[in-house]
């Protein structure tokens, strides 16, 4: 159908059959809410079933679909006096996902007059940026016509009968794409089909997700540790349920929008993202065939059971043993002393009933490191401890309350020879050991975590709480910014924007930061399985490593920004600020302590530097240290500081200066007779810094090359570029120390820097709440009182503080 029919057909009636009552109106009508079930059903280019004689067919409640359609054509919610059916209503607005009807039947009238007009405008008017230019489409946009589109495409049409099946019961859908060779305009024209059907199939899975209130968020911060607990759990069933009854794949997108859906608020987290994978990674095929399709079916519940008491980062020191007898061919694990008490694992409080165990082996009285064992820790009849096991939970927290954090002791815990991972070593029936791969093959489980957890439990955070503070801030006014003029709104302020808009920034680069680098670890996931190649490992440990630190204490920072850019409403529960806080500040020390893995990344760089000095090839991420370095900065005037080539090269020096200023040091102390140890901790705060700064122009590089990527999505490239350019002077001017310290940079052009970012500023300010919407977070993922996309911050407030069971009428 060409641009001129379908205008057509927006003018001419369509019939619709819902649920056996037939309506008739028009394509523009259904279409008035683009982002609906209905607008995404009928705008030209989503299928739809068809009854016998030719109607749109929709199996829902057909006379309530009246007061659907009147509400589409008039934008006024009318309802007949004394209308009982508003509960049924309800749902059948949320399932075609009209907002403002939504809106209109959830929220109660105000209490108070309104004088948030202005502030709702600007909330809608906007908002005119593209869904696809959240980040998530804008990678999508960049897929060529490739294997991996075909595939995905593929995936989709079949994922799309079975919800077709499931929402509309039919069976009469197909989707089918022609791959071959094409220009550029079918390219482009391909890949917004592609965004448009990946849209409709997200929204169609947010639905099923949306209608089974086990998974609904309304009274969340009022239940007790327990409660949330026992929703986790509850959730975590019904959607491993979902995924069977619909045919998701537990690897596949809809699993992952799930996750996303729901905030991570589920139980068994461990068990899917550690322990499966933990086996998958370092078992053999035997083992992966054994363990995993039981762990998938919840027949067992595994967790990951690493950090001790006394021992956590430094896993060389772990305690816990595993010691092989030859004379029963097993092995006897052992926590020996208090500080080997294995203490965080989640999921092992009170689910689980096996665990990856990490402990030291010994064999024929010789230690061979840590390895990672398979050990069942609870009965699988009635739950209860195995002999030699004493297991519980650890206490309360400072969050993640829905999440049975435990402590396991193990005493002479016997398990058989093949419970030990070994893919990558072997011990014989006599005790020998025998090493198949790469020494520090078994840390790779560790290496995955870490990369998988920078996206979901750092940028995530940091990204809803920009939403939140953004939003609430063209709502809140406070004073007068021209004498006699109402009250201006808190963004309008350059204070605020300095809080807030590079945080904005800063999400997008990390976000396109974790992408490139989950797209590296599978790439070393398959040199590695598929060549046995670990060459490309500690180039991803010091990678992970490092960026692990610099993105967890940015972000830590940064949603702490935004709490208390909200003032005191930011300090409520209800914002759900204060609980994006304490999850995210969590990952500074999970998976890895901040500093000491900033020394780690110190370590792969020293040895680097080494390299050079014997005129070795460097890896990838480092291989700038071989390039020339200039003395001081080529930028003349403010505009020259927005050249992408002018940063970067700023960064690059920095961190170069830094890495060898930290070398020679330590290679000065070492000649001076210095023990090595006493070396590298009398060196170990450059050391930091150095990690600190080559981490620091990664993410800066990785900003402009995804930007250049974008060279024929325009209008997305300038917006991206704004940000890129935000994100890398700020950083500058917020580190100045590191960049005048050699005379690279002058005060005066730090002043002509200083006027560019505060440029970006006032044009960031336009159109940072469309920018924040791109993230495309409805307002149950949010679950803030403040940061609804309706902009009604005070009603909402005062409407969800009734719930309190404080507030709770005495009879």
């Amino acid at each position: 159908m060409d641009n001129g029919d379908w205008s057509q057909a927006m003018a001419d009636p369509v019939t619709l059959n819902v649920g056996g009552h037939l309506y008739s109106t028009s394509i523009s009508t259904l279409t008035r809410y683009p982002d609906s079930m209905l607008g995404v059903m009928f705008r030209g280019d989503f299928p739809t079933a068809k009854d016998s004689q030719g109607n749109y067919f929709i199996d829902r409640d057909g006379p309530l679909f009246r007061y659907i359609l009147n509400f589409l054509r008039t934008a006024a919610l009318t309802l007949p006096h004394g209308f009982k059916e508003i509960d049924l209503l309800r749902k059948e607005a949320d399932f075609y996902q009209i907002e403002p009807l939504i809106h209109c039947l959830n929220d109660p009238k105000p209490l108070y007059p309104l004088d948030t007009f202005e502030e709702v405008v600007e909330l809608s008017s906007t908002r005119k940026l593209s869904k696809y230019s959240n980040p998530v489409a804008v990678i999508i946009t960049q897929l060529t016509i490739t294997t991996k589109v075909h595939s995905l495409l593929e995936g989709i049409s079949n994922y799309f009968t079975k919800w077709n099946k499931h929402m509309m019961d039919t069976r009469d859908f197909q989707v089918s794409f022609t791959f071959g060779p094409c220009d550029y305009h079918q390219e482009v024209s391909l890949r917004v089909h592609l965004m448009d059907f990946t849209f409709a199939f997200f929204l169609l899975l947010e639905h099923v997700i949306n209608g089974d209130t086990v998974f609904g968020r309304e009274n969340e911060y009022f239940l007790t540790p327990i409660e949330q607990y026992e929703l986790a759990v509850k959730r975590a069933v019904c959607l491993w349920q979902k995924m069977k009854e619909l045919g998701w794949m537990d690897d596949g997108p809809e699993m992952q929008f799930a996750y996303r859906i729901m905030g991570g608020n589920l139980a068994f987290l461990v068990h899917n993202g550690v322990f499966i994978p933990t086996i998958t990674e370092l078992g053999t095929d035997a083992q992966i065939a054994k363990w995993v399709p039981l762990a998938k079916d919840y027949q067992i519940i595994g967790t990951y059971a690493q950090t001790e008491l006394g021992h956590g980062t430094y896993l060389r020191g772990l305690e816990t043993t595993a010691t092989f007898d030859p004379s029963n061919q097993d092995f006897i694990l052992n926590t020996p002393k208090p500080s080997s008490i294995k203490w965080w694992p989640g999921d092992l409080g009170r689910s689980a009933n096996h665990a990856v165990v990490l402990a030291q082996l010994y064999t024929q009285e010789k230690c061979h490191g840590m390895h990672a064992f398979i050990v069942q820790i609870r009965n699988l009849l009635d739950h209860s401890a195995l002999p030699g096991v004493k297991i519980g939970d650890i206490g309360p927290k400072m969050a993640f309350e829905h999440v049975d954090n435990g402590y396991l002791m193990l005493q002479n815990v016997r398990i058989p020879k093949e419970n030990m991972l070994n893919r990558h070593c072997e011990v014989t029936s006599d005790g020998r050991y025998i090493k198949k791969s790469f020494d520090r093959i078994n840390y790779i489980a560790m290496v995955l975590t870490r990369v998988k957890i920078i996206a979901s439990e750092m940028v995530i955070p940091l990204s809803k709480a920009c939403v939140i503070a953004l939003r609430y801030s063209v709502v809140r006014r406070q004073s007068e910014l021209k004498p006699g003029e109402m009250e201006a709104k808190i963004l309008d302020y350059q204070t605020q924007q300095q809080k807030l808009l590079p945080q904005l920034a800063t999400t997008f680069a990390f976000h396109f930061m974790s992408s490139s680098l989950d797209a590296f670890c599978n790439q070393v996931k398959v040199q590695i399985k598929s060549k046995g190649d670990a060459s490309s490992l500690p180039e991803l440990h010091a990678l992970s490593a490092g960026l692990k630190a610099l993105i967890s204490d940015a972000c830590s920072a940064g949603v702490e920004v935004c709490r208390r850019a909200c003032g005191g409403h930011g300090y409520s529960k209800l914002s759900g600020l204060p609980s994006l806080y304490t999850r995210v500040v969590a990952s500074c020390t999970y998976e890895g302590e901040n500093t000491v893995l900033q020394l780690q990344t110190a370590r792969f760089l020293i040895k680097c530097l080494n390299k050079i000095d014997c005129g070795e090839p460097l890896p990838q991420s480092v291989s700038y240290l071989y390039e020339p370095v200039t003395s001081h900065c080529s930028a003349k005037e403010k505009n020259d500081f927005l050249k992408p080539f002018i940063y970067i090269e700023s960064y690059k020096h920095r961190a170069h200066r830094l890495i060898k200023d930290a070398g020679i040091k330590l290679q000065s102390l070492l000649q001076s007779g210095v023990e090595r140890h006493v070396a590298w901790n009398s060196t170990s705060v450059q050391l930091a810094r150095a990690a600190v700064a080559h981490c620091h122009y990664i993410v800066v590089k990785n900003f402009v090359e995804t930007l250049e990527k974008l060279k024929f999505e325009p209008e997305i490239q300038q917006v991206v570029k704004m940000l890129c350019d935000l994100y890398a002077l700020t950083g500058i001017l917020d580190t100045a120390g590191d960049f005048l310290y050699d005379g690279y940079l002058t005060g005066k052009q730090l002043d002509l820097m200083t006027t560019s970012q505060q440029r970006l500023l006032s044009l960031v300010r336009k159109k940072a709440v469309s920018i924040a919407d791109a993230f495309d977070y409805p307002d149950k993922q949010l679950n803030s009182a403040i940061g609804n996309y309706d902009g009604y911050v005070y009603q909402r407030l005062f409407e969800w503080v009734q719930k309190a069971p404080t507030n709770a009428k005495v009879p």
